[in-house]
């Protein structure tokens, strides 16, 4: 990275994502590059950000919690940085478990009804 910052196809390369997704995460402000000759860069703050957002997306986080969690690398003290962490990983495991609970239930319909259809086919020969 040169001492301006990396450009957006850059940024975007680096860390695997689309622009669309960084200009979007500009839009609800989680995201404020710095302009250098009129263009946007991503200097290592919003580099930091984004894998941050990254890693909160792939634990199910949603967007609209994306601040309190890029808000807790800003708090002062380790202590307090840990606590709110459990409280996020806390809820975001209930969700995780909420949702396995919904696809159990989902692949056991599924199971039932492919169960169903292929003794029908097995009588229908």
């Amino acid at each position: 990275m040169n001492n301006s910052g990396l450009t957006l196809r850059e940024i975007c390369a680096q860390l695997d994502l689309t622009e669309r997704a960084v200009r979007y995460y500009e839009y609800l402000e989680l995201l404020r590059p710095h302009c250098v000759a009129g263009k946007g860069r991503y200097g290592p703050h919003e580099i930091a950000r984004l894998k941050l957002i990254r890693r909160g997306r792939r634990f199910g986080m949603r967007l609209e919690a994306l601040p309190q969690w890029l808000e807790l690398y800003n708090v002062a003290g380790e202590r307090r940085q840990m606590e709110i962490w459990c409280e996020i990983s806390t809820e975001l495991r209930r969700n995780m478990i909420e949702q396995q609970a919904r696809l159990s239930e989902s692949l056991a319909g599924l199971d039932r009804a492919d169960a169903e259809a292929r003794t029908r086919l097995a009588g229908a020969v």
